[in-house]
């Protein structure tokens, strides 16, 4: 009944369509997920770059406690 409704020419257009719509999401799809795999690396370099400023703060912060503490015993006595 539907094949007689629809006829094979509509059918065809149907499925031609479906497999046009299937592969951009197919290609939507791949474009995604290099995306997202170029943010990761972006995050990762990002971390990467804040451990080391924190390491370095971290340094200064201790040599400058070290510095001050010194200081103090050579003014204090």
């Amino acid at each position: 009944m539907v094949d007689e409704f629809l006829g094979a020419e509509f059918k065809e257009r149907v499925l031609a369509a479906l497999i046009s719509i299937g592969r951009e999401v197919e290609g939507v799809d791949r474009k995604l997920d290099a995306l997202k795999d170029i943010e990761i690396s972006n995050i990762k370099v990002e971390i990467a770059m804040l451990k080391v400023k924190s390491g370095l703060w971290g340094l200064v912060g201790g040599a400058l406690g070290i510095f001050l503490l010194f200081v103090g015993k050579k003014l204090g006595g």
